[in-house]
């Protein structure tokens, strides 16, 4: 994208402002999953079949960008229309009573999610193109704070009515003990029914209009570009084949691999993204928990944001792993025994997941370049496990046997990181060997300038004899 600097900063912001609302209103669903089980009087386990259907909708929406809008239609506009469409959904998700319409709406928004979060992305990187790393740590900054924001903004709307499923499914013995916990202290005080449209209808109309907004700024940035070219057309002409070398040794410059290896570098990065993206352990004993889960992450975010400016993204990688296996180390050995241990441990983990997707999203565009195409495959790996069932298995299990999710976790770090090392020793190895061409050439230069010095000393020699 070629645009003045005020405007690529405007239309930045745009893009951050509409991440944040989307992450505002789709990470709610986290928080209202059991209150929407009461609005449409169904059991947990068939609930969360929208939550299946939801991510299924998202790599749908990531695929269509690649193979769709990215050709037949300009980005930003179809990303601020489908934020304005998302909140309206999300809306009227509240006040559906019915199964079947629940799994379509969420359908709908999903299908929104894949297509924002592509979008989004891919967008930055065309307007900062080598300098977007901290706006995508930008990014993730937003969805994170939007995470924080998300439980303190629903928490006096949700339903305090308890519910009877877990006493049916866990046993007799599991609802004594938790009768008495849960009637010591009504959460929100008086008992009352879940109010949660009513932050969903403030969030859907301020994205409607902060999407209205920002396609304004997309046709007024479209429009200075086409007075640009106007202006430029001539100069263009003359140097348009000078202007497309130039281009095709920057790009080998930006991409030195191979096709075969980037293409596995992509398949690397996207099952190292598809085995994290479901790590977020999400010890829902109290909305504060979250709160501080949620606040750790956005500010690991706000502290990778800084780092990116210094740090590589494979060396980013390494010390979130680092902290990655300590946070979950926490939680897997020691959780059970002290409540404070979880705390810690929960948190350490979070400080990790506000960073991950981005920085691995930098480590493919630094070392195989970004495209459409190749950002709807990554947001798709983002969703392929909970797509195709993952959060409905582990709801039939995580009520009466929670510690299923840390076993879970523990076995998605392990493969973590032994993609984690494939990546590294791809990536030193191709280090190594430009080494190795570089070396040659200078060693070949040195040997050629000391033959060149042994023949003037023989000439010199044959001078002075004869």
């Amino acid at each position: 994208m070629k645009t003045s600097g005020n405007l690529k900063k405007i239309t930045t912001f745009g893009i951050i402002i509409c991440t944040f609302l989307h992450g505002l209103c789709y990470y709610s669903f986290n928080i209202t999953l059991i209150d929407f089980k009461e609005i449409i009087n169904k059991p947990l386990n068939d609930v969360s079949v929208g939550q299946t259907v939801r991510n299924l909708a998202a790599c749908v929406g990531s695929i269509l960008v690649g193979s769709v809008f990215s050709n037949y239609g300009n980005t930003q506009i179809i990303l601020s229309l489908f934020v304005a469409f998302e909140g309206i959904m999300a809306a009227i998700l509240t006040i559906v009573p019915n199964l079947i319409l629940y799994d379509i709406i969420n359908a709908f928004i999903g299908l929104s999610c894949g297509l924002i979060e592509t979008i989004s992305f891919v967008n930055i990187v065309n307007l900062w193109d080598e300098k977007s790393d901290p706006f995508i740590q930008a990014l993730g900054f937003a969805v994170n704070f939007a995470m924080v924001v998300s439980p303190l903004l629903f928490s006096p709307f949700l339903s305090n009515v308890e519910s009877e499923e877990h006493d049916l499914v866990c046993g007799e013995s599991h609802v004594n003990k938790t009768a008495n916990v849960t009637q010591e202290v009504a959460p929100f005080g008086k008992l009352h029914k879940s109010q949660i449209w009513m932050p969903h209808f403030f969030i859907g109309v301020m994205m409607a209009i902060i999407g209205s907004c920002c396609v304004i700024l997309e046709c007024r940035r479209i429009k200075y570009e086409e007075k640009n070219n106007v202006d430029d057309h001539n100069h263009e002409t003359i140097s348009l084949k000078v202007d497309h070398e130039a281009t095709k040794i920057q790009e080998e410059q930006n991409t030195p691999y191979s096709k075969p290896c980037r293409l596995l570098f992509i398949i690397l990065c996207c099952l190292l993204c598809a085995i994290f993206w479901n790590l977020h352990i999400s010890k829902s004993k109290a909305v504060m928990m979250m709160t501080a889960i949620s606040s750790s992450m956005a500010i690991g975010c706000l502290a990778g944001l800084l780092a990116s400016m210094r740090i590589r993204p494979m060396a980013m990688l390494a010390i979130l792993t680092f902290f990655l296996v300590i946070g979950n180390s926490i939680l897997f050995f020691a959780a059970s025994e002290l409540e404070l241990l979880a705390w810690i441990g929960g948190v350490t983990c979070s400080f990790v997941f506000g960073n991950y997707f981005v920085s691995v999203y930098n480590l493919l565009q630094e070392k195989a370049g970004m495209s459409n195409r190749i950002g709807s495959l990554f947001t798709v790996s983002a969703y392929i496990l909970t797509a195709i069932g993952l959060p409905v298995l582990l709801a039939n299990f995580i009520e009466c046997t929670p510690i299923v999710f840390l076993y879970y976790t523990s076995s998605s770090i392990t493969a973590s990181i032994i993609l984690y090392i494939i990546i590294a020793i791809i990536c030193w190895g191709r280090k190594f060997k430009r080494v190795s061409n570089d070396i040659k050439p200078n060693a070949t230069r040195n040997k050629l300038s000391i033959d060149h010095n042994f023949n003037k000393l023989f000439v010199f020699i044959d001078l002075l004899y004869y």
